[in-house]
């Protein structure tokens, strides 16, 4: 399956002349008669040329669909063609007199300049295609018939005005190419020769820009697809190279930033360890018991050597010897309290004391907040497991202005926009654009593409194109 994909892209855009089949569905036909239409509102005939000449039946077909319900009216062209008496001097409602069959024919049309379909121009002699073009272009007060009409002809047509240019930019409203792409048929000429899942490399900005650069020349919509699609093919296939060219590393081996790594945690946890709450109290319990051991000996002979004494000095000594073991005990509940609450600070001997500051031994109004001193007394081998911190002085409360400002908020991610906004976008820059504004239709056409609207990019790269500002009288703010 990979073999074939690759083969399928492979031959995609290989010649100028590939997915030329486009230009004979009735699809390219449709568009191209809503751009006859669009040349006919400025204008009497239009030339539409091709490399065999366009298909008669289709362009008909495409006009009647297009221009209902105007009259679509073809005109079989000769040298015998008496287009003197057929189109001048006759009454607009009245049909001329043509040689055809019926069935060619438009059958009750309404009422309204119908247009004239010139098959196969190529056989008109010299002198008619001059009197005809000479109709079209005569006093409008005069009679005729030739309002509305299409010239369909080969390129070879195009020879007879290399003398005389002029005649054929004034005689024709347009020249129309039936092998020419309209901007919006150019992602569909694209897709007609990419499976789907390569149609994603050409977004709606790339189509946009290869339909203004390439003016609609199918040739040169190949060329600049093919290098588009080479690039992302090579870019892919030396990935790939890459990733296979470059060689496993072994199982067992550590990088040496994993090894770095490993090295600081195993610092960090024997720096932990040595630093740790049970390694900083084991040591001074230690030397208590041994003190204590030393005490309890030397009271024993003590107590030896004054047995002749009498019992009575025998509380004394037991009663010495609890209240040494009561103030050793003290100490060691004192070391083994939390760093965070051994590590309160001081008020400094050489700086003077804040008139907030509290002293211990003043009584709290809060009883939640009370110290119960006497538990402890009563437990003295660890301290209360409810009872506050004791400091020497209690520091007033940082003021909010004195703080370090917070961070702000992450911002949201940018909500999608719906269809809705986007056709609301797309009509309020067409409505500048038919004011003459191209600047702010440009600048809501912009906001609809980068939405993912390819209409819109469309519309967004005609502000850019000259002569379709030329041809609608608009400029925008260079021009």
């Amino acid at each position: 399956m990979k073999v074939e994909n690759t083969t399928v892209l492979t031959d995609a855009f290989s010649a100028p002349e590939s997915g030329f089949d486009y230009f004979a569905t009735p699809e390219h036909y449709e568009q191209l008669a809503r751009a006859i239409l669009d040349a006919l509102c400025r204008g009497r005939l239009v030339l539409v040329t091709g490399d065999a000449g366009p298909d008669l039946q289709m362009v008909a077909e495409a006009l009647r669909t297009a221009a209902a319900p105007r009259q679509v009216t073809e005109v079989p062209c000769s040298p015998e063609l008496d287009h003197k008496e057929q189109f001048r001097h006759t009454s607009p409602d009245q049909e001329p007199a043509l040689d055809v069959a019926p069935a060619a024919r438009t059958r009750n049309a309404a009422p309204g300049s119908p247009i004239y379909l010139f098959d196969d121009a190529d056989r008109l002699s010299e002198a008619q295609v001059k009197d005809l073009l000479e109709m079209a272009q005569g006093d409008p007060a005069e009679v005729t018939r030739l309002q509305a009409g299409v010239f369909l002809a080969s390129r070879a047509f195009l020879d007879r005005f290399k003398s005389s240019p002029d005649i054929l930019k004034d005689g024709f409203a347009a020249h129309l190419g039936v092998q020419h792409l309209e901007r919006d048929e150019v992602e569909v000429f694209i897709r007609r020769q990419l499976p789907a899942e390569r149609v994603s490399l050409f977004t709606a900005q790339r189509i946009a820009l290869m339909a203004l650069t390439s003016g609609g020349d199918p040739a040169a919509v190949n060329r600049i697809a093919r290098r588009m699609l080479e690039s992302e093919l090579g870019a892919s296939e030396d990935t790939r190279a890459a990733r296979r060219s470059r060689p496993p590393e072994p199982f067992a081996k550590k990088s040496d930033a994993v090894e770095q790594r490993s090295a600081a945690a195993h610092t960090a946890s024997s720096g932990e360890s040595e630093q740790s709450p049970g390694s900083r109290f084991e040591r001074p319990r230690h030397g208590s018991v041994l003190r204590l051991a030393a005490i309890a000996i030397g009271m024993a002979a003590l107590w030896l050597i004054i047995g002749a004494v009498g019992s009575q000095r025998l509380d004394s000594v037991i009663a010495v010897i609890r209240h040494h073991l009561s103030l050793e005990n003290n100490g060691n509940a004192a070391q083994a309290e939390p760093p965070a609450r051994a590590a309160t600070a001081l008020p400094s001997l050489t700086t003077p004391v804040s008139p907030y500051q509290v002293t211990t031994n003043a009584a709290s109004s809060d009883p939640t907040t009370a110290v119960d001193r006497g538990a402890d007394i009563g437990a003295p081998g660890r301290p209360a497991a409810d009872a506050a911190p004791i400091s020497s002085a209690v520091q007033p409360p940082v003021s909010e202005s004195s703080a370090l400002p917070l961070p702000a908020p992450p911002t949201p991610p940018a909500s999608q926009v719906s269809v809705a906004e986007i056709a609301a976008l797309t009509a309020r820059g067409d409505a500048f654009l038919k004011a003459g504004d191209i600047a702010s239709a440009r600048a809501f056409f912009e906001r609809a593409a980068n939405a993912g609207d390819r209409s819109a990019a469309i519309r967004m790269a005609v502000t850019f194109d000259r002569a379709f500002l030329d041809r609608a009288r608009m400029h925008s703010l260079r021009g």
